[in-house]
């Protein structure tokens, strides 16, 4: 008999009209308090042997035993949570079990990957390290109270799914100025698949195109706000973009690899040039300069122009010319050109004369240079060549 059952004392052979006593034993035990012909086994323990005893005038007679039995707790449902899981999520067996009898009911766990058995896991938890994505896993319940083991069940399969890969982003601009460079950072995937990452840029929230990670500063303004995004992918899913920036792009200032002046030789008669190279714009504007002249080392005022005329050197005198880049924002920095030395400008004379016009062979004569003209103002000086019927005669200078 189990503890659910009323237990019934059944009388027979004696007549209706025979008066009769009850009395109920539980191992010997007369129940003092029951004399009815029924008797609950609610209140009774497992294995204990029950027994009635009729008693009637001129006789008595006694039962046989019966003996008290444990009903076996039983499960009604066993789930795998979360019903999608990953192989960071830790796995929980949630059950439900009743026992008939309200005795205390505890489960022992197994866990299985298909078919086999995962060793050593034999609690309610799996922890995600013994997982794999693509696996089936199922858990094996049986319930059991203090004397009954009850029927094993079996959950449904919970399949490990795919676990996007995550990133990380950094936005930076390049040390020269001319590119602001987005990258990954730690790319990881939790299924070890093989990570790769795509990257878009937004310039005040706009998209716009980028090569190989990196957006030209020739499309920004001063003050536009950059920021980058990198998403992973593993194949088969894409993991959440991860955001960098924003990044406030300030105007970059131009530079300037050199400064020459030209002619390289100058004289008082020729104007120089400041002849800059090597411009460079991190936004790409064209190109600018301001001008500062220096003859002797010393500052020429007020000339800011690309040409210094001249007036303003003389003979054997050094000109350097220093050129400044500008974008129209900003100034980069100066360069100053090598020295050009003034060399000496060659005289001209506009004709030479023979003085007297005739004479005979008492005569000398002189040879008159005119016309002398010297850029440099130096004083008039000749070199004198005398011939006669167009052969030279030594010795006269």
């Amino acid at each position: 008999v189990d503890r659910l059952s009323e237990l019934t004392c059944e009388i027979g052979g004696l007549a209706a009209a025979v008066a009769f006593s009850i009395e109920w034993a539980v191992n010997g035990e007369v129940l003092l308090d029951e004399t009815g012909t029924e008797l609950s086994a609610a209140s009774l323990d497992i294995d204990d042997a029950v027994t009635c005893t009729v008693t009637w005038a001129g006789g008595a007679g006694e039962s046989d035993p019966s003996t008290v039995i444990d009903l076996a707790p039983t499960i009604t449902s066993a789930v795998v949570e979360p019903a999608e899981p990953n192989t960071l999520s830790e796995l929980t067996c949630v059950v439900n079990a009743t026992d008939p009898e309200s005795d205390d009911v505890t489960l022992s766990y197994v866990w299985r990957v298909g078919s086999v058995v995962i060793d050593g896991e034999t609690g309610a938890a799996l922890a995600p390290a013994v997982t794999a994505k693509g696996q089936s896993i199922r858990c094996d319940v049986t319930p059991s109270d203090p004397w009954l083991d009850g029927a094993k069940f079996s959950s449904e399969p919970a399949v490990i799914v795919n676990l996007p890969p995550t990133v990380g982003a950094e936005i930076a601009l390049s040390a020269d100025g001319t590119t602001v460079v987005c990258a990954a950072v730690d790319p990881k995937d939790a299924d070890d698949d093989a990570v790769e990452t795509t990257i878009s840029f937004q310039v005040n929230g706009e998209p716009v195109e980028g090569q190989d990670g990196s957006l030209s500063t020739s499309v920004l303004k001063p003050l536009d706000q950059v920021t980058c995004s990198v998403t992973p992918t593993d194949g088969e899913a894409a993991g959440t973009p991860a955001l960098a920036g924003p990044l406030v792009y300030a105007n970059q200032a131009p530079s300037l690899a050199s400064v020459n002046i030209s002619p390289a030789t100058l004289f008082t008669s020729s104007d120089a040039a400041c002849v800059p190279a090597g411009y460079l714009d991190p936004e790409g504007a064209s190109p600018a300069y301001e001008f500062r002249w220096f003859v002797d080392g010393e500052e020429v005022p007020a000339e800011v122009g690309a040409k210094l005329a001249s007036t303003f050197f003389v003979k054997g005198q050094s000109v350097s010319c220093e050129a400044t880049p500008t974008d129209g924002l900003e100034l980069g920095g100066a360069v100053l050109s090598p020295p050009a030395l003034v060399a000496n400008s060659k005289p001209t004379m506009s004709s030479a004369a023979i003085q007297p016009a005739e004479g005979d062979v008492t005569t000398s004569f002189v040879c008159v240079g005119n016309g002398w003209q010297d850029a440099d103002n130096d004083e008039p000086g000749y070199t004198f060549v005398w011939s006669v019927n167009n052969l030279p005669v030594a010795g006269q200078s």
